[in-house]
């Protein structure tokens, strides 16, 4: 029982490192904010997010699975993003876009709107109502759209996260 105690007092000094290191990132992402403002850069970075993600778990040598890192990680990225501001994505209720924006977006003070029409979507985006919006990327190509509703649409990336069924959906923004 001592050799138990002593572990577990070994993991709550872990647990507290790991808090402060935490506390310290979210402040430099406070001022990275501030500088993006300033230059007018779009606080969300899904390219670096992904490097972030895909550097770790190159380092990565267990006992935590690639998968528990990349979890671990996109709900301190989720964190560390609603110290910005609250969001609130949009996502087409098809093809597991609900589980796409989880995953790149995660469950961190955002505000999920679920909608089965593409256009409501788009109206959505371009008054400012919602953040961003993510929709498989073969529904896009699929359907006609309103273009005066879609020129004030900004894709920002193709999401490189997808899900098992769905690899390729599209985060879009108001430009």
């Amino acid at each position: 029982m001592k050799k138990l105690n002593i572990i577990r007092r070994k993991i709550d000094r872990i647990d507290r490192t790991i808090l402060k290191l935490l506390k310290k990132r979210g402040e430099l992402v406070i001022k990275t904010t501030k500088f993006k403002k300033l230059y007018g850069e779009n606080f969300y970075s899904p390219e670096r997010e992904e490097n972030i993600i895909k550097n770790l778990t190159k380092l990565n040598k267990g006992p935590l699975s690639n998968q528990a890192i990349e979890s671990i990680y996109n709900e301190i990225l989720s964190a560390c993003r609603s110290l910005h501001k609250k969001l609130k994505i949009c996502y087409f209720d098809y093809g597991y876009s609900f589980l796409a924006a989880i995953k790149n977006f995660g469950l961190n003070n955002i505000e999920y709107i679920q909608t089965k029409n593409l256009i409501e979507l788009f109206r959505k985006i371009s008054s400012g109502n919602v953040d961003y919006g993510i929709v498989p990327e073969d529904i896009l190509k699929q359907k006609k759209l309103n273009l005066k509703i879609i020129k004030k649409i900004n894709v920002i990336v193709k999401i490189f996260r997808g899900t098992k069924y769905y690899k390729k959906f599209i985060v879009l923004s108001k430009n």
